[in-house]
């Protein structure tokens, strides 16, 4: 009986870990695809400004 106890408390631990850098890796994922997320918004932004920038005509001074 303690030796199944043994070996049950380490196929715990063994999923407990293998748990945990699951964890970590979804994390990881979850992280990289907001960064992602921000800098394709960035770059949206950064492009709907030069194009605002672009369409304004300068006006133009009429001398009287």
């Amino acid at each position: 009986m303690t030796v199944l106890r043994h070996v049950g408390i380490g196929a715990l631990a063994v999923v407990l870990a293998i748990v945990e850098v699951l964890a970590l890796v979804f994390t990881a994922i979850v992280v990289s695809l907001v960064v992602l997320a921000a800098f394709i918004v960035r770059a949206c932004v950064e492009t709907a400004e030069r194009r605002r920038l672009r369409r304004r005509r300068p006006t133009v001074i009429v001398a009287a």
